[in-house]
């Protein structure tokens, strides 16, 4: 069994020193979780610097909110990741389930999971080469009301409503950022005119009727009045053929079923006491999809070590992160060497390939301490 660090989120001038550490200490892995409205680094900005200060450690998300991200963009730059990492990153998703991040992305929460799965399975076609244009920006459809639909107005009325205080709209054939276009008895909606006929469209297709300033200053070129952009292709190809290694992370019977369909193995942050049933699952149902081999299994627990003041300084850290659970000590680290060493044992007779172990206090000497524990 493999183990990894998963490392702190407090402050992310520390994290090269700590990658350098990890690596020296030869722990497989340096993951990083994913929050939007939280304070912690953006992970696949953070994982590219430390992928020019490595040379062999793993990378990997632990896991990323697929749905908060625009599915083009995220292909984009994981494949960049990867090719920079010389194929060193593990994409590690899932759909999260806070109200926070999806309200700061604008993503309506009950339709997170139908976005991951369209996500992932255009993921795998974009790094294959196929050409793509993604339909709606993360996920929305132009039935939808939800806040930031055309570029950030709060209120969508088809019939009779109000946008920005505009007058009641009329729809014609045009699109404005994946929201059927608007025309107005009156004023301006975002700078679409009254005028504007069927062929105005913003965001890729050259309006035949603006006034100066109030479509983006900087108008396409080459394109033709009325005509959509065809699809193309996104690069740069991953050096990993298909796109590097996918892992999903979650605990409802959605979630482990797309472990089957879409990914290579499984991330599994239950604790061991009810992890063996998420796992008989998931294996079941790798066997009936007909897949090959086994799911890799990657689990994990917290941790902090080192100093009474590093470790309440954790203990503080995980407490903040899980408060949203409304359950006190949920997630609480292990602090005692022997019982990590006991814990590490466990797992690795479970059958993990990897335990990743997390640090939430940011104190780089935590990395000598627990290499000597578990190596």
């Amino acid at each position: 069994m493999e183990i990894g660090l998963g490392l702190p989120i407090s402050d992310p001038a520390r994290l090269p020193e700590w990658a350098r550490l990890a690596e020296e200490h030869r722990f497989a892995t340096l993951a990083l979780l994913d929050r939007l409205a939280y304070d912690n680094p953006e992970p696949l900005t953070a994982l590219a610097v430390l992928a020019g200060v490595t040379s062999r450690i793993r990378l990997q998300t632990e896991v990323l909110l697929g749905p908060l991200r625009s599915t083009a963009l995220l292909a984009k730059q994981v494949a960049t990741l990867d090719r920079m990492s010389a194929g060193r990153f593990v994409l590690g998703i899932g759909i999260g389930g806070r109200e926070d991040d999806h309200a700061a992305a604008g993503v309506p929460i009950t339709r997170r999971g139908r976005i991951l799965d369209a996500q992932l399975a255009d993921l795998r076609k974009i790094w294959n080469g196929e050409p793509y244009r993604e339909a709606h920006p993360a996920g929305m459809t132009p039935s939808m009301t939800a806040p930031g639909a055309i570029d950030g107005v709060t209120s969508l009325t088809m019939a009779s409503g109000v946008v920005d205080g505009v007058t009641p709209l009329t729809t014609v054939s045009g699109v404005v950022d994946g929201v059927t276009s608007l025309t107005t008895a009156s004023g301006v909606v975002d700078g679409v005119t009254p005028s504007m006929t069927a062929s105005s469209v913003i965001d890729g297709v050259t309006p035949s009727t603006t006034t100066p300033g109030e479509v983006d200053a900087e108008r396409p070129s080459k394109m033709t009045p009325g005509v959509i952009a065809s699809e193309a292709c996104i690069g740069p190809k991953p050096i990993t053929a298909g796109g590097p290694p996918i892992l999903i992370g979650g605990f409802a019977p959605e979630a482990l079923r797309r472990i089957a369909r879409f990914a290579d193995g499984f991330i599994c942050a239950a604790p061991l006491a009810w992890a063996g049933g998420l796992v008989r699952t998931v294996n079941e149902q790798w066997d009936e999809a007909g897949r090959t081999g086994r799911p890799r299994l990657v689990c994990q627990i917290n941790v902090a070590v080192g100093s009474p003041g590093t470790i309440e300084r954790g203990r503080r850290a995980v407490a903040d992160y899980y408060a949203f659970t409304g359950r006190p000590g949920w997630g609480a680290p292990l602090t005692d060497p022997v019982q990590i060493a006991d814990t590490v044992a466990a797992y690795r007779e479970f059958g993990a390939d990897e335990l990743i172990m997390y640090c939430y206090a940011d104190d780089p000497h935590q990395v000598e301490l627990l290499a000597e524990f578990v190596h």
